[in-house]
């Protein structure tokens, strides 16, 4: 509720009754209303009374009105009062309750707590038991399993022999199955408009030539995209119109087309816009495949000032290969020989190649077997290792602490004697501790500060230390 203020003006020698400061913004409200109310009543009757009746009627109502308001006042706040006491009860009550609450979780909470303890100590024991028996049991363990490691490797040698001639077998026939299987729709039909125009320039080039015939064999694979018959010769001809340079891929694959159809010599890749890639230093470039098989890289033909008389110039050197291979009475000449020998050399060296990459998968199969084994090996052994370790230098310190305390004399004490006396003290239980191994503890927990040695592998000497009163040496 929003409250406004009234600024009212009296006489500077009016007495204001003190009630006024404490009346609450609706009693104010009520005796402004009842004090207007009254005065004009008191005009309306001015004419009848005098002003000495209405000023004794008017104080007699205001009289009456202030004690009304001052035992109303007194109630309201003995209300407040009691209201106030019951809160403070009611949050007492409910502090009791969640202090009640919170001593009962406490309780049940410690006694979990112990029970967990008194489980862990139960666990512990039964962890030095276990391990008892497991430690006797690792080595042998660690034993059977580089054995088994090393039975493993030998059979995945064997098999990988194996693997590998089915997988020359498999790939070959799989590069059959690529070929027609990898041809995508969009490639397809930018292969078809390639194809067009090669069909284009080849009737218009070779219509003239004896015997000429063209044949569309694109819709089977393993022949390429058309076959050029001639009188002479049939050349098998692969067209590609590529935005980039042609890859190898193509060159493998006309170049297995070629081979698979033994009644072909020639083959021709014709870029129709770009390169072929590794045979774009002159328009158009050789390869043979074997004695008697050679592929024809055709650079950029469509880009070429006469595209025609580049298709006859390629031909007429076709032919006049051909013509050499096909005289059967001649002599084999020195290039012919080269030439075998170079795509012998290149068939060993393409051998030689694979088996280097079969033998390094295989090396770094066994190389990556034998570094899990290493590493199964040295976890072991570090386990091992820092158990014992452990073991040692918790008997160790042990005993020191008991027997040994900090002096400020300069008397310094030999290794050798702490250790005889530390091996009659332990008798049995020495277990395997020997005089290296707890030099070597004593020198870790005791620093260079207060153990040092003269020589390498000599004794220590240790100051700052000297043997308790009731140690009996």
């Amino acid at each position: 509720m929003e409250l406004k203020k009234v600024v009212l003006y009296v006489n500077s020698g009016t007495v204001l009754p003190e009630i006024l400061s404490d009346l609450s913004p609706e009693e104010t409200e009520l005796v402004l209303l009842v004090g207007c109310l009254s005065l004009n009543e008191a005009k309306q009757k001015l004419g009848e009374i005098t002003n000495r009746d209405v000023l004794q009627e008017m104080s007699s109502n205001y009289e009456t009105r202030i004690r009304e308001a001052e035992i109303e006042t007194f109630f309201h706040k003995e209300q407040l009062r009691l209201m106030e006491l019951e809160k403070e009860q009611q949050i007492h009550n409910r502090m009791t309750q969640s202090r009640d609450i919170f001593d009962s979780l406490l309780a049940s909470y410690q006694k979990e707590r112990d029970t967990m303890r008194k489980r862990i100590d139960e666990l512990e024991s039964e962890n030095e038991k276990s391990r008892d028996i497991s430690r006797q049991t690792v080595q042998t363990e660690a034993i059977q399993l580089v054995k088994r490691e090393l039975d493993t490797m030998r059979q995945i040698l064997n098999e990988k022999e194996k693997q590998n001639e089915n997988y020359k077998e498999m790939f070959e026939r799989t590069m059959q199955k690529v070929d027609g299987l990898t041809q995508k729709r969009d490639v397809a039909s930018i292969g078809k408009i390639g194809e067009g125009k090669f069909l284009e320039l080849a009737l218009s080039t070779f219509r003239d030539f004896e015997g000429f015939q063209i044949k569309d064999v694109c819709t089977i694979g393993g022949l390429g995209d058309f076959h050029l018959q001639f009188k002479e010769m049939t050349i098998l001809v692969d067209s590609k119109l590529y935005s980039n340079k042609v890859n190898s891929t193509s060159r493998e694959k006309i170049k297995r087309d070629l081979v698979n159809n033994e009644h072909i010599q020639f083959a021709w890749l014709v870029s129709m816009d770009t390169f072929v890639d590794r045979f774009d230093k002159a328009p158009f470039m050789f390869e043979w495949v074997n004695s008697d098989k050679c592929v024809c890289y055709i650079n950029c033909l469509q880009k070429q000032a006469e595209p025609r008389e580049m298709l006859r110039s390629v031909f007429y050197c076709c032919k006049a290969i051909h013509k050499m291979m096909s005289n059967e009475n001649m002599e084999k000449c020195e290039v012919g020989i080269l030439k075998e020998r170079e795509m012998k050399m290149k068939d060993i060296l393409s051998k030689l190649v694979k088996n280097n990459r079969e033998r390094d998968t295989i090396l770094n199969q066994m190389k990556g077997n034998f570094e899990r084994t290493d590493e199964l090996v040295r976890e072991m052994l570090n386990e091992e290792t820092n158990e014992l370790a452990m073991n040692y230098y918790r008997v160790v310190i042990d005993w020191w602490n008991r027997n040994l305390e900090k002096t400020e004399s300069l008397e310094k004490i030999k290794s050798t004697v702490v250790w005889n006396q530390f091996k009659r003290d332990m008798g049995d239980e020495l277990g395997e501790i020997d005089c290296n191994s707890f030099k070597d503890v004593l020198s870790s927990f005791l620093g260079e500060e207060f153990a040092k040695s003269k020589t390498k592998g000599g004794a220590l000497e240790i100051s700052g230390f000297r043997f308790r009163e009731n140690v009996e040496k």
